[in-house]
């Protein structure tokens, strides 16, 4: 996400190389193993279920950040607009802002994070 933030030339290259689609694809995949894994199924083996609960969170933190800086720019908003299943995007987006995929666990952090910067993304999709 880094490099997408600090030079435009990287996030137009993000965007043409077919990128937000995959990234969107990604995000799709992680909020649902992450739905999974905080519901009450997930809880069986904590030990091990509290540091993939964290990893799948700061995946999707990444992601969503990720996402929401590259749609600081047109082209970003532009590639979201031409995805496959908006619906699908739009609905995990939401998943974000609300914390379903983190508050059903309180061990787990990094919701708040996630919650920001989904919200800075759809800032950032107001601009058009």
């Amino acid at each position: 996400f880094q490099t997408c933030l600090v030079s435009p030339l990287n996030a137009e290259e993000l965007v043409a190389e077919g990128g937000m689609h995959i990234l969107e694809s990604l995000l799709d995949f992680y909020v649902r193993a992450a739905m999974i894994l905080f519901s009450n199924e997930g809880k069986r083996n904590k030990v091990r279920s509290l540091a993939s609960k964290s990893l799948i969170l700061k995946i999707v933190i990444l992601i969503i950040r990720t996402m929401a800086g590259v749609t600081f720019f047109e082209s970003g908003r532009t590639a979201l607009l031409v995805l496959d299943d908006p619906t699908r995007l739009c609905q995990n987006w939401r998943r974000c802002i609300d914390e379903t995929i983190s508050k059903q666990d309180s061990t787990v952090t990094g919701g708040s994070l996630l919650k920001k910067y989904a919200l800075e993304g759809v800032a950032n999709m107001a601009r058009s």
